[in-house]
């Protein structure tokens, strides 16, 4: 996983590009976002607010993997 910036200011984006391999599903917590299960995909998004953001992986097995990173926002 990359993030494109861990500091902003209000209003800037940020991007995050991540790949997975045997997962059956993609989540960006706390936003609940459901993500393409894939090998190479980007997503842009407005942080409102500084927060500790996790990429959760499963796979068929139940098990998850969990990525975590902070943005914060000045």
């Amino acid at each position: 996983m990359a993030v494109s910036d861990k500091a902003i200011p209000q209003g800037e984006v940020v991007t995050v590009c991540y790949g997975v391999e045997h997962a059956t599903a993609v989540r960006l917590d706390p936003i609940g976002w459901k993500l393409p299960a894939v090998m190479k995909n980007c997503i842009r998004f407005y942080p409102k607010q500084t927060l500790v953001y996790t990429l959760v992986a499963s796979g068929a097995a139940g098990l998850e993997e969990r990525e975590k990173f902070r943005v914060a926002v000045r």
